[in-house]
């Protein structure tokens, strides 16, 4: 079970216990992520349902090819991409990616062009996930405007962008935390009128902030957030936390019922 702080309040037992956590990370397992993919089943209208167990860690990308319509439901399971991608390819194809710690996507020696998720032609929502040391945190080219949402994500540390996206074909962006990426936290490519690469304008702006989200310990693989986190509290509905872990209030796995309310908005 997860909550967005390790303890409640603070004070000297508060910072005490999370110095202990983070010096004794929680043990995970792993597994490549495509294993659990080709293993998933349909569940809704979804043709593959991809629950993940929030102790483990899953391995490599994989690619979602046309017409599939997937949700992964990561419980905090951190998704290590391994210089690969979460691609989502075609007209008709749509991912609902919801509390996954995404690290580690995209290849260096392929610049811009594969972040940690790569939105072509499709669609989807991108919902409290934390990014962390990606090339581009999230991907988006050749996609009707409006059709992928991001909201409370954090979006940190890409050796990039956090964001980015093709001129006209720009996202619904929200409550978000982008921040320390390196060469901008939102770009927008304007190639296609000759414009090149620039940061987005206007920028996203409801909700969002740029800010050190204070991670427990990133190096070792603790994201969850310090209770002085700006990042606590500050998404959408009102009180929810940014990132890929839950509310104190709600301490049991994300349900099935709050994915399709976060989806349906």
């Amino acid at each position: 079970m997860f909550a967005r702080h390790l303890l409640p309040g603070s004070g000297p037992l508060a910072i005490f216990s999370i110095l202990l956590i983070s010096l004794f990370p929680t043990v995970s397992y792993c597994m490549t992520l495509q294993s659990v993919y080709d293993a998933a089943a349909p569940l809704g209208q979804y043709t593959k349902y991809m629950e993940l167990d929030g102790a483990a860690t899953y391995t490599g990308g994989i690619t979602i090819p046309m017409g599939e319509i997937v949700c992964i439901n990561g419980h905090g399971a951190i998704l290590d991409l391994q210089t690969s991608t979460i691609e989502i390819l075609g007209e008709w194809t749509r991912l609902d990616i919801s509390h996954c710690v995404i690290k580690n996507g995209g290849l260096a020696s392929d610049g811009n062009t594969k972040g940690a998720l790569n939105f072509v032609v499709s669609a989807g929502n991108v919902v409290n996930n934390t990014f962390y040391a990606n090339t581009v945190g999230i991907r988006v080219y050749f996609s009707y405007p409006g059709t992928v949402t991001v909201m409370n994500n954090l979006v940190v540390g890409s050796s990039i962008a956090g964001l980015l996206c093709q001129i006209g074909n720009e996202p619904n962006v929200s409550y978000n935390d982008s921040w320390s990426n390196a060469s901008g936290n939102y770009l927008i490519d304007c190639g296609c009128s000759g414009g090149g690469i620039k940061p987005w304008s206007p920028l996203p702006g409801t909700g969002e902030i740029s800010a050190d989200p204070l991670f427990v310990n990133a190096m070792l693989d603790s994201f969850h957030l310090m209770p002085a986190s700006p990042c606590a509290g500050a998404g959408f509905p009102t009180g929810t936390d940014m990132g890929a872990f839950d509310n104190p209030t709600d301490l049991s796995p994300v349900s099935w019922g709050r994915i399709k309310a976060m989806f349906a908005r």
